[in-house]
């Protein structure tokens, strides 16, 4: 530790302040993946920050010996000057810049200002390492969100559940992909929320894109009505309507995936091209489906066959 830098109740001057800003240059540079590739120094900076937060009591002198010991096994950190030093523990000297305090609150604000706004659940990202490193590059807002993009789409391409608008966004596309028997890949999916999020397109652009490259391909009989906007999950409506009540089944849990939907929905004609399947022939395939001969409705029309071919000989 420098002798010429007291530790006191005595302000930063500015001269002082841009000289600690040159060394802040200095360290990160030497904590970049191209002068760090095994991690040694990224990992020693966050040894350190979390020893300040939960060993170190808040007292400088007990950081400063921590890291005086600590630094001596970090090769490319063993030559560091005291003024460089300086640098690296000012945050930690909060009498001698009250300064620093007031800047990183400002800078906590903005940084989960703009992750909120974007989604990103700032107790999965190391919160602390963020606003520093904002604050150490005098980051604007813009910055702060160009950094943050990296986490919004880790997070969601891990499928975790965001936060804010991304999160809205991401539960609506995934529940509208899933009821229209879609599915999309987390890297897929982490892109249209992250789009989404940074307003670059809406949730109906989304849907818009996703009917245009995999449903239409899908059910190409159907392929005017999806342009249009209709969902297969809109136009499987009467044949899932069909399938419920002949089958006596719960229609609340017939879904795309129901196999005699996927077949009135990919009908094919004799000529071997995609075609619509009137409601008339997809009732006769229901009622051919083995199900249907265990139901009150076979049980029903196989009795009244009975009772009429029974009417025809006069026995009734």
């Amino acid at each position: 530790m420098s002798d010429t830098t007291p530790v006191g109740s005595e302000r930063l001057t500015l001269q002082e302040a841009n000289k600690l800003r040159q060394e802040y240059a200095y360290i990160l540079n030497l904590a970049t993946p191209e002068n760090d590739p095994d991690g040694t120094v990224r990992d020693f900076f966050k040894r350190l920050r979390k020893f300040i937060r939960n060993e170190s009591g808040g007292r400088p002198e007990n950081i400063k010996a921590w890291f005086n010991r600590e630094v001596k096994t970090v090769a490319p950190l063993a030559g560091l000057t005291g003024d460089q030093i300086d640098a690296a523990l000012e945050d930690a000297q909060p009498d001698k810049a009250p300064d620093v305090r007031r800047e990183l609150n400002k800078v906590r604000l903005d940084v989960r200002q703009v992750a909120e706004r974007l989604g990103v659940d700032v107790s999965q990202i190391d919160f602390e390492a963020i606003v520093d490193e904002a604050r150490r590059n005098l980051w604007d807002v813009q910055d702060i969100e160009d950094r943050l993009r990296s986490d919004l789409q880790t997070q969601a391409e891990s499928g975790a559940n965001l936060m804010g608008a991304a999160g809205d966004a991401q539960t609506a596309l995934m529940e509208w992909a899933q009821q229209n028997g879609l599915s999309i890949d987390p890297t897929t999916a982490a892109q249209y929320v992250m789009n989404i999020g940074l307003g670059n397109q809406t949730l109906d652009d989304a849907k818009r894109d996703l009917r245009e490259t995999y449903l239409i391909g899908a059910y190409p009989a159907w392929a005017d009505k999806i342009r249009e906007g209709f969902d297969p999950w809109q136009i499987s409506s009467p044949y899932r309507t069909a399938v419920a009540n002949l089958l006596e089944l719960d229609p609340n849990n017939i879904t795309l995936d129901e196999p005699l939907v996927k077949q009135g929905l990919q009908a094919i004609g004799a000529d071997g091209k995609p075609r619509v399947l009137p409601l008339y022939e997809f009732e006769k395939i229901v009622r051919d489906d083995p199900r249907w001969q265990k139901t009150d409705n076979a049980y029903q029309l196989y009795t009244r066959a009975g009772t009429d071919l029974l009417r025809m000989f006069g026995f009734r």
